[in-house]
């Protein structure tokens, strides 16, 4: 059976069998081994680029357009070793880049990648626990995203502050972009997909991505879960989003204040891109595009909408 058709069979499964997987913790929120670090810093080559393509055109599709006083800032929360950021530059136009993640050779290694490409004025990586922030410490930005963490972190009430911290650092027009796997409906459906889509880990020698990639899965919150993320006493409008017919990732987006209407264009043709560059990542985009386009769009919160 050919990949398309083992997609359709599980799309069929995940819409028929319920929902029955409880959340395993992982063991280690931090991502510090000497596999992991090396395994995460190979995920360009990967079909991991199918996920920065689809938390970026959220962010295409959803900002403002940049007025002329813009500083065009981003921060980055649990930036890894620093792909995602240095895209948010390369493909969103962002100037001035801030990261930040808990791994300490994370950190490292993204360092080493910026002088690598010249870009050490423009983007810069710190060592932070993201639930020990201080709003004080960072620039006000354009944009703020927390992206494929979530599931790391230890409770719902844990993912809330986070992107509460991220409202309180986000300028009024700039926007919150959080986005994450979701857990399926059981062990089986749960493996399924895991092969379907981590055997490009396995075939680039990358087994500690593949194995994170698992026990991710496992970790991640479900939709239910997510929903109540979404930070309580803030002024902007809070939207959930899940893949269509295959739900395997979620976003959370905080709108620009004074914002109610999601989407104001259309998405960028990321297959013209240079970011999918494996013949791998150009399928699975193919075959995947349509869960994250076809998504299920939910109002979670409401503008100036306040804690009872």
């Amino acid at each position: 059976m050919n990949k398309e058709l083992m997609f359709g069979k599980l799309i069929e499964d995940i819409a028929t069998q319920p929902h029955t997987l409880k959340r395993t913790p992982e063991p280690t929120g931090v991502m510090d081994s000497e596999a992991s670090v090396h395994d995460f810093n190979n995920v360009l080559r990967t079909n991991v680029t199918v996920n920065y393509a689809a938390s970026m055109d959220f962010i295409f599709r959803t900002r403002n357009e940049f007025s002329k006083h813009s500083k065009r800032i981003a921060v980055d929360l649990c930036s890894g070793p620093g792909h995602y950021t240095s895209c948010l530059k390369k493909y969103l136009g962002y100037n001035r880049l801030v990261g930040v993640d808990y791994s300490r050779p994370m950190v490292e290694v993204a360092r080493q990648n910026i002088l690598k490409v010249g870009l050490k004025d423009q983007i810069s990586f710190s060592v932070g626990d993201v639930l020990k922030l201080e709003p004080s410490d960072f620039p006000k930005a354009d944009l703020i995203t927390f992206v494929n963490s979530a599931h790391h972190l230890n409770s719902i009430n844990d993912v809330r502050d986070v992107l509460t911290f991220a409202d309180q650092i986000c300028e009024p027009e700039g926007l919150v972009v959080m986005t994450d796997l979701c857990r399926l409906n059981n062990t089986d459906i749960t493996q399924r997909f895991v092969d379907l889509v981590g055997d490009d880990y396995l075939d680039n020698d990358l087994p500690a991505l593949y194995e994170d990639f698992r026990a991710s899965l496992h970790a991640a919150w479900a939709p239910n879960e997510m929903c109540a993320a979404a930070p309580i006493n803030s002024d902007r409008v809070w939207y959930h989003i899940v893949a269509g017919g295959l739900p395997f990732f979620q976003a959370m987006i905080g709108l620009p204040i004074g914002r109610t209407e999601l989407f104001v264009r259309d998405s960028f043709d990321w297959a013209k891109s240079d970011l999918l560059r494996s013949h791998r990542a150009q399928t699975d985009w193919q075959t995947t595009r349509g869960a994250y386009y076809g998504g299920i769009c939910v109002k979670v919160r409401d503008q100036k909408k306040k804690a009872a």
